[in-house]
Order: C-alpha cells, then structure tokens, then sequence
C-alpha cells in the first residue's frame, strides 16, 4: 500500500498527526476529535483501519504504523451500521421511503486515489436489524420484521438460520460473516454451526477463535482457551498467546503467564495483523491507535560450546536415555509432561537444571511444550530445545488449536516458526503436508497415536 501516496492525494482532508513513544514503547498514532470510534480492521498485512465519527461525520484512518491518513467520508453519524470486506468499507443508513422503512448502502474506496465513495444502492426495503458484506461482494441482511437473513439488497434469497438471527458479526479482515442468534452461532457463507455458548456481544477475534465482554474467548468447538479479560471488543490470539483487556490494561496471557503491556481504557477495540495488533482507545477527544509486536521469540538456548559431547560424559551429570536427540532438539517427550517429570527422567547429578518458555522467561512448574527449552549447568552448559510433535502452539497438550495453526499454514494464512515447524512433521518425513494433518486429525479424534521419536 502506498500509503504516502494516499497521504498527498487527500492532504486537505488530513488531521493533525501526533507520534508519541510510551514508556512501554509501542507506538502511538493519534487522531484528533474523535467523537465515536464504530470499529476497527485489518487492511492487507498489517496495515489497519479505524472508523470513528468526527464533527457529525464518519472518519477512516489508515495507518501503517508509520504514517496515518485520515479521509473524511462525508457520511453522517446517523448511519446505523459499518462493514469492512477487505478492500471497501460499507455505510448502512437507515432511510424512510413513503413511509416504508429502508437501507441505503454508500461504499468507500480506500484503495482507489480517484473517485473514492459512491452510492450501491438506495431503498432497500427492510425494518434493519443488521447489516453486513463479505469479502466476495456479497450483503447480508437481518429483517428485523421477518426475522430473516437476506443475501444481497434484492431480498430475492433469504437464508436458513435454525434459530432467530439477532445479530451479524464480521471477521477482523472482513472474509467472514458469522450469526449470532438465540441459541447458536452459525458461519454465513457455508452454514457451519459453532458449538460456542451464545452471547450478543460475541466478536469474532482470528479462524475459530471468538471471545465476548465477559473476558472468555472461545475456540470454535466450544474450548474455553482463556477467560482473564473483560469490557473490550474483541481479544484477538496469536499462535496460542492471547491479547485483551482486563482492569484497564492491554494484557498479554501465555499458557499461566501473564503479561501487562500498557494501561488503555476499557473501551479498546483489538485487531489482529501478521506480525503484530492494534488496539484503539478513545483517550478524551482523541483515539488513540496502539502497535504491538505479537510474534512469540523463539531464540534458541545456549547450546554447549564443545558441541556434541560424549555420551559418558554426559551420564556423568545427567542422563538422557530416556530422550531423542535430535541436533539441540530434545524429544521423545509426550504431551502434558511436567518439569518435575523431565527432572525425573534427567536424573541430575551435580548440576542445575532450569526450564525456559518460549520467551525466554523462567518457567518453574507445570507443563512444558514445543519451543520451551531446558537448559543444564554442569562442568559446561547446556542447552536443548524441547519439541512435542503435535504441539505446534507450545502449549504442551495437543489439540483443535495445533489443527487450526497447521491448516492455516497451509492456507498461507500463517508462517509458522522454526520450532513450530518442526512439531509439524508428525510422520517424521522432513516434510509438512497432508499426512501430517491427517494423523493430527486421527490423533485429536481419538483414533491414533502420534510417535514423540522423529527417528520413527
């Protein structure tokens, strides 16, 4: 995205910019009278759009993390919904029409330097409950008289929702649209039902993963995979770390870690990008757009200087006969294996033993997954990452959200990390494809085992 292109195009509707530093060091782009924020979302990579209302009026900025152009959209506050497919962002506005009540749906280019807003169509005949598009073009509507879901403003197509439709939800890079309604929480475009316990305020946060104000966010299955935040739209996840807001603050949460990033109000709205999220704060008469850096660090330990070390030598401090070596890849270790049991099987003699997550930070109990490392001190040092195959999170068990990361993988949606990658070779063939999910597969349904040696 040409983003300083963007910046000139449209100077004369730019407001004034501020770029401050926190002490915490994130980045902080400011834009100025900020009356309402009505969401946020990802535009490309990992650049991000916050739609506010400004001097009764409707405001985009587009910000890379850089610079921040701010583009008047011309469209009244009265404009009852906002949707955002990828490429256009779309204003819902209610009108009456001889006394008949309707929608009026106006598009907004930001990617078109020319003729940037344009009217899609006026009148459509609907008492509006929600509104929302998709990445393909296609609208979805909730009659609130019919209580029925259209596709597209003819109305000519109405969709199967087996319980009242009460609210549509849009992914945060606009390719989904999911229904919420009285019982259930269903998937638009191909009718799939979330096994999820049902609420209004639910956000849709990443693939499969949802959370709601009460500060529980949920795999698609119904997994509670963490529920430490509370009063944000949205906690967003990134390959098991998991970002919200609980008691004013953006706070971090890995597997019982937990992390306080910086204070924010408790109204911030959260996106997730490639490499890193946002969160938006409105902060008096300003919002206030946030950039985090969420890419776990995966630095490997210290590896012994004399490389690869006599096997009596190492009997003679502690014992790895009951792991796999592999380079400084320790394996062989089933999931849910605690640090007091790797002590066990190490059998120390002599030396200190300490246990690493995947940040680095000491980790002194529970379990212990792919990208932990262990670390030995004896008459030298050394240092063995832990791989669990499987366990492409690192979280240590083996689950929908180690599927979910090796499909989008696939997808191209995801690039996974050195030690993730290497969790991702369940049949140990130096390689990642479909054999690998299958077994994945078989392993999650209970009807298959997954070998911890890569030797088999």
């Amino acid at each position: 995205m040409k983003i300083k292109t963007l910046f000139a195009v449209l100077l004369a509707a730019v407001c004034a910019v501020m770029f401050p530093v926190s002490s915490s060091g994130e980045v902080i782009l400011t834009a100025d009278n900020c009356e309402e924020i009505a969401g946020v979302y990802n535009y490309g990579d990992n650049d991000f759009l916050t739609i506010y209302i400004s001097g009764g009026n409707y405001h985009i900025a587009l910000t890379d993390g850089e610079n921040i152009s701010i583009f008047d959209t011309e469209i009244s506050a009265d404009t009852n919904a906002v949707s955002y497919n990828g490429r256009y962002v779309y204003f819902f506005q209610n009108i009456i029409e001889d006394d008949i009540p309707g929608v009026k749906i106006c598009r907004y280019d930001c990617g078109h330097q020319s003729k940037r807003y344009s009217v899609i169509n006026t009148g459509i005949k609907i008492l509006q409950g929600s509104c929302a598009a998709d990445s393909s073009g296609n609208f979805y509507f909730i009659d609130g008289r019919e209580v029925k879901v259209f596709r597209d403003y003819t109305l000519a197509e109405s969709l199967y929702i087996e319980n009242v439709p009460l609210k549509l939800v849009p992914s945060c890079s606009g390719d989904s649209i999911y229904c919420i309604t009285a019982r259930e929480l269903a998937v638009i475009d191909d009718g799939s039902v979330y096994d999820i316990p049902v609420r209004t305020d639910m956000v849709y946060a990443g693939d499969g993963v949802f959370s709601d104000s009460s500060g529980t966010v949920y795999s698609y299955d119904g997994t509670v995979l963490c529920d430490r935040f509370g009063g944000c739209h949205g906690s967003v996840e990134y390959n098991g770390v998991y970002f919200g807001i609980s008691s004013g603050s953006i706070v971090q949460v890995s597997g019982e870690k937990e992390i306080t990033l910086c204070e924010m109000n408790e109204s911030a709205f959260l996106c997730m990008g490639n490499d890193r999220f946002i969160a938006v704060d409105q902060n008096g008469s300003n919002a206030e757009i946030r950039f985090f850096d969420n890419r776990p660090k995966e630095e490997p330990p210290a590896v012994s200087s004399s490389g690869n070390v006599d096997s009596e030598e190492i009997k003679s401090s502690f014992s790895l006969d009951r792991f796999v070596v592999k380079e400084n890849y320790l394996c062989g270790i089933p999931p849910e294996t605690t640090i007091a049991e790797i002590k066990k099987l190490l059998d120390p003699k002599n030396c200190t033993v300490g246990f690493y997550s995947k940040d680095n930070s000491e980790k002194k109990s529970g379990t212990v997954g792919t990208g932990c490392s262990v670390n030995i001190k004896a008459d030298e040092e050394y240092g063995y990452v832990i791989i669990v195959y499987g366990d492409l999170s690192g979280e240590g068990s083996i689950n929908t959200t180690d599927r979910r990361l090796l499909m989008k993988s696939f997808l191209q949606k995801e690039t996974l990390g050195k030690y993730s990658a290497e969790a991702a070779d369940i049949t140990h063939d130096g390689k990642t494809d479909l054999k690998d999910l299958t077994a994945l597969n078989f392993y999650i349904n209970g009807s298959g085992d997954i070998s911890q040696d890569p030797n088999k």
